[in-house]
């Protein structure tokens, strides 16, 4: 299952949330404060969405396999409203029937929220294995030098 946390939900998961967006966006350690901060206050104020896939146990508690955090955003050159993922954190293996399950959710949120597109971005092989097998194709590269 997969499931779009709400604002007030967040402190529920923010642990799992926090150590996701450092391991997924490898965040260095000394930027890992203002980073989480930042992310913190855009999922509160609801400008960001974490997203959480996971089973249930046989005790009915949840099993997170992964945090997925989105925004929605406007393209200023191309006029395109879009879903964005920026990071794809799992916690163990991700099946096919799962990315399967995502890629609907995602695309029933963007749709209701007048998206023409959905974007991913990774630095991770295995999330671009994931973004391969969920039907993205690779658009650009993207390439940063840090000041």
């Amino acid at each position: 299952m997969i499931i779009n946390l709400q604002p007030h939900q967040i402190s529920a998961f923010w642990d799992a949330i926090k150590e996701a967006l450092v391991q997924a966006n490898a965040v260095p350690i000394e930027l890992q404060a203002d980073y989480t901060n930042s992310a913190l206050e855009k999922l509160l104020a609801g400008k960001f969405q974490a997203w959480l896939a996971y089973r249930l146990t046989d005790e009915g508690k949840k099993n997170i396999h992964a945090v997925i955090i989105t925004s929605l955003v406007e393209d200023q050159l191309f006029g395109f409203r879009t879903l964005i993922i920026h990071s794809l954190y799992s916690y163990r293996l991700i099946k096919e029937d799962l990315i399967a399950e995502a890629m609907e959710q995602f695309k029933e949120f963007a749709r209701a929220n007048d998206c023409q597109r959905i974007q991913a971005e990774t630095n991770n092989d295995r999330t671009f294995e994931i973004m391969r097998i969920a039907g993205f194709t690779k658009e650009c590269e993207r390439h940063t030098i840090m000041l």
